[in-house]
Formats: C-alpha cells, sequence, structure tokens
C-alpha cells in the first residue's frame, strides 16, 4: 500500500498570504506485514522549495526513525515529523532571506551570460552553484537537452541575479579561474 501526504508551510503574515505557500510531498509504502513483520518505508521527499542536500537530510532522518519501528505502527508519527521538519526548513530559510534582505540595500542587477560549451557539465555546474551561493546572487542554467551518457553540453545560458559587486565577482571568477576540463 503506497500513501502520499501533503506538507504546506503556510506564514500567518498577510503579506506572505498573496504568494504561493512552500509545498512537500511525502511518499510512504506499507509493505505487506507492516507494521508487526516489516518497518514503514519512506520512499521520496519532494519539494521545489527545499535543496537536494536538504531533501536527502530529511529523508535520511526519516528513514532511520522508521528502522527501529518494527511492531509498532508510525506513519502517522512519521508524516509529522517530516512535516514540522520541513516547516522548520522553510521558517529557518525565510528568517535568513528576510536577514539578508534587510542588511543589503543594494539594488538588484541582472546579467545573462552565455557560455560555448561545458566539457564536465557536472562538475562546471556544481562549480557555479558553490559560486552564486557564497556570493548570495540566484542563478538559473538553461542549455540544449543533451544525449544520455554525454558530459559535454552546448549553448549554455546563465542567468544571474543580485548585487552588482556578486555579479562582477562571478564575472571575475569564471574568466580567471579554472572551472572546465580540457576536451581529450
Amino acid at each position: 500500500t503506497n500513501l502520499r501526504g501533503d506538507a504546506t508551510d503556510d506564514d500567518d503574515d498577510d503579506d506572505r498570504r498573496a504568494k504561493a505557500s512552500a509545498q512537500c510531498v511525502i511518499s510512504l509504502k506499507l509493505p505487506s506485514g507492516y507494521p508487526e513483520d516489516a518497518c514503514l518505508d519512506v520512499v521520496s521527499i519532494m519539494s521545489d522549495d527545499l535543496s537536494r542536500e536538504t531533501v536527502a537530510t530529511l529523508l535520511a532522518d526519516a528513514r532511520s526513525r522508521t528502522a527501529s519501528t518494527r511492531g509498532n505502527e508510525c506513519a502517522f508519527e512519521t508524516l509529522t515529523d517530516i512535516t514540522e521538519a520541513f516547516k522548520s526548513h522553510m521558517a529557518t530559510a525565510r528568517a535568513t532571506v528576510e536577514n539578508q534582505a534587510d542588511e543589503e540595500v543594494d539594488e538588484e542587477f541582472h546579467a545573462m551570460i552565455k557560455i560555448d560549451h561545458m566539457n564536465d557539465s557536472k562538475a562546471y555546474l556544481t562549480t557555479l552553484k558553490k559560486w552564486a551561493a557564497a556570493l548570495g546572487l540566484g542563478v538559473r542554467v538553461f542549455h540544449k537537452a543533451q544525449s544520455t551518457g554525454v558530459k559535454r553540453i552546448e549553448g549554455v545560458f546563465v542567468a544571474l541575479w543580485g548585487s552588482n559587486e556578486s555579479i562582477k565577482t562571478f564575472l571575475t571568477r569564471l574568466r580567471t579561474e579554472l572551472v572546465d576540463v580540457d576536451a581529450r
């Protein structure tokens, strides 16, 4: 039997009600023999509002808690725990964004960068993500669909938004630091 739970992070602030609330979808599987002979299986946690690392952490925590529950019903408790953790992560993220907005007086700037190709796209994209996070920039990468198993991608566009100084620093790093591997 499969179960699916939805968690939302609704804020009480009227200004935020107009904005879409954050969502998290939790998928559980009740194996045959649950709860006496088998443990609850936390299949997945999906949210566009959380980083992959945070989702992986939530999933690992939930799976470790359910692994020791053989003989006990824990589906409702597991859904509740994941929902509370999701809300906690969203509150922390919201507070961080609000603090950054309060501290930052800079006007928001935008930049679109064309990158001809990426020989090792996975490493290249990881590097761009780290730089953007360290500089407090928003980033989106657009490229043509690549064939399965192919590391090289072409026709890449990187959209940046944030402070002017951060964008300048990002561009300087892109020009001066080693990012891609040479073609073989």
